[in-house]
């Protein structure tokens, strides 16, 4: 199964507000490298930026971009310029340049660490595993109580196939953040993959429980059931996924299957 697919759109980065409001507060326009510049300068510079950050949290990405390149343009190593430039590049789905102006961005912040996990996202979304596996490890390294950097590492070793480890992170991730769902979701596809079917299920249903249409969680309580021979109840979860996701073929290649005697 995709295993990006429909919990992308349930973990999300950083609130766009919050950000705004964050380097509103603490960063004063024109604090990156432009010593000596004027003050008609340091004036424009504050209406480019109040331009771009109105239109980045209206999510009018594409209005955005221009003044947020004249900004990073007159001070390239202004890290609120990135952030907000790096938040731009992903509105676009523009996922290279946003991984590029991430890298950029730990280069000058005072907290590198906040370009995590977003970094190791954008590699992900390119399919450049290795890079972001990298990018995820170092944001680790940085913090290894992050809820979200344990997330998407942990992800990045079940795309390089090694669920073993996957699983790993995903229980460590679960002792600092016992509420968040898609670390147990993840458990539960890597316990699945290590043919653990009973605990497979067992976590997949801990999620549906609080998240009854989890499209993630009702995947994997179907095919662990299936597994653990229990047909009935695997039709159950895969249909009900196929109605809420009529688009994952998933579900609809699993009943089929089952429709057709397939082993599991």
């Amino acid at each position: 199964m995709s295993a990006t697919t429909s919990f992308a759109k349930r973990v999300g980065l950083p609130s766009l507000a919050l950000t705004v409001i964050y380097w509103a507060l603490f960063v004063a326009p024109g604090s990156g490298s432009g010593v000596g510049t004027s003050e008609p300068q340091l004036e424009q510079l504050r209406l480019l930026r109040a331009d771009s950050e109105s239109l980045i949290h209206a999510r009018k990405f594409e209005q955005a971009l221009e003044p947020a390149l004249q900004l990073t343009a007159a001070e390239p190593g202004n890290h609120a310029y990135l952030r907000n430039l790096a938040q731009i590049y992903n509105g676009l789905g523009r996922f290279a340049e946003e991984a590029r102006t991430w890298e950029l961005f730990e280069e000058s912040a005072p907290v590198p660490i906040e370009a995590c996990p977003q970094i190791g996202i954008a590699y992900l979304k390119q399919t450049r595993v290795e890079d972001a596996f990298h990018a995820l490890e170092h944001c680790y390294e940085l913090d290894k109580d992050n809820a979200d950097s344990i997330f998407y590492l942990a992800l990045t070793w079940e795309r390089k196939g090694n669920p073993a480890r996957a699983a790993e992170l995903y229980r460590q991730g679960l002792v600092i953040a016992p509420d968040y769902v898609d670390l147990r979701v993840g458990l539960a596809r890597t316990d699945l993959h290590l043919g653990k079917s009973k605990e497979a299920r067992q976590a997949a249903e801990q999620v549906l429980v609080r998240e009854p249409s989890n499209i993630d969680a009702l995947l994997v309580a179907g095919l662990a059931s299936w597994h653990a021979g229990d047909p009935q109840t695997a039709r159950d979860y895969l249909e009900k996924g196929a109605r809420l996701a009529p688009g994952d073929s998933d579900f609809s290649t699993a009943l089929q299957s089952m429709a057709n005697g397939a082993k599991p």
